[in-house]
């Protein structure tokens, strides 16, 4: 989820301890803004303490043996290379590609890195719309890589929610509902999978999070699948 849009008033804290995660990945995240309860891992080599005026990609867990992976991107903050577990885990924000092919440099550099890290997870902001070379991207990774959309294979197996503002968890169903992860009403979010590493229990889709944030969150609960570990 992005947590550029933070209030003041704790919610997200309240949000993260009710929903208990073991590891969660936050883009554009301030610095000053995770409570210290947490175990932090940013992106790229930044070093305590950082500028709280700059927005990092994060992974974070109550749990310490969360650790940096040895896929650097140097000062670049919009990627995070995690391990936890002994499985590799990414934390991802792609930027959007210009007219003026600004970012297009730096947009290769971070794919490059994310197929090396071999991730057996990849969640994230892909800003993957129609037709843009995100949206390329991002199937390059589902046909070549052999990794799987979490999303349509909770839908495929009817176990895909959205959970509304009341707190109520919907069953998703892709011809009834669109469901959308950014408050533009577009899916630009993704959790992708290596085939075969999980066994999907529920994914949902968290409108709540709008509250604080202009991303709704995505959770994914699975159990590692045994012949993996």
């Amino acid at each position: 989820m992005n947590m550029f849009n933070f209030v003041i008033d704790d919610s997200f804290n309240d949000y993260f301890n009710f929903i208990l995660p073991d590891i969660a990945f936050i883009q554009e995240c301030r610095y000053n803004r995770i409570n210290k309860q947490y175990h932090a891992e940013w992106a790229g080599n930044y070093k305590e303490p950082i500028d709280s005026r700059i927005h990092l990609s994060v992974a974070i867990s109550k749990d310490e043996n969360i650790s940096k992976s040895n896929i650097d991107l140097n000062d670049d903050y919009t990627c995070v290379f995690v391990e936890y577990e002994k499985y590799k885990f990414a934390g991802v924000h792609l930027p959007l590609i210009d007219k003026k092919r600004e970012n297009e440099r730096k947009r290769e550099k971070i794919l490059s890195k994310i197929k090396k890290s071999d991730s057996k997870i990849i969640c994230g902001d892909f800003n993957a719309c129609s037709n843009n070379e995100n949206q390329e991207y991002l199937e390059e990774l589902l046909n070549d890589n052999y990794y799987i959309d979490l999303w349509q294979e909770g839908i495929n197996q009817e176990k895909a929610y959205y959970i509304n503002f009341f707190g109520k968890k919907i069953k998703a169903d892709s011809k009834k509902n669109k469901i959308r992860t950014f408050v533009g009403n577009r899916h630009i979010d993704y959790i992708l999978a290596k085939k075969n590493f999980l066994n999907l229990k529920e994914i949902r889709i968290d409108f709540r999070t709008l509250a604080f944030t202009d991303h709704c969150g995505i959770i994914l609960d699975f159990d590692i699948n045994p012949k993996d570990k």
